[in-house]
């Protein structure tokens, strides 16, 4: 997803959202990556925590699989875009420092040459 507003060099990031007060944490990256691009995804595994170097945001990583839907921009207010993309081309396009973990799940699909 483009950012409509970049945080300094952050330009492109993965969906992202919010847990509201009580909600499970699973729950809110379903309703999130739904309710910006209107994708259904099954959770596979948490993949870490940490705060953000750059934004100072606390931020917990979930690997996910595509279930159905058609990818849409339906948060035009944060985002300006959305797109899929490869292994490679996520890690070309997101220019902060990518959570260890992730890079590593990136770097799988870009060996395999596939995306989950």
């Amino acid at each position: 997803m483009k950012r409509r507003h970049p945080e300094g060099p952050l330009k492109w990031q993965f969906p992202a959202g919010v847990v509201k007060a009580g909600e499970k944490e699973d729950v809110a990256v379903k309703r999130e990556i739904y309710s910006e691009t209107g994708i259904g995804v099954k959770i596979v595994r948490k993949l870490g925590d940490r705060v953000h170097p750059q934004t100072l945001t606390r931020l917990t990583y979930w690997l996910c699989r595509y279930i159905s839907g058609e990818a849409s921009n339906l948060d035009s207010k944060e985002n300006s875009t959305i797109r899929w993309a490869t292994g490679k081309e996520s890690e070309d396009l997101i220019t902060s420092d990518i959570f260890p973990s992730v890079l590593a799940e990136l770097h799988k699909r870009i060996i395999k040459g596939r995306i989950k």
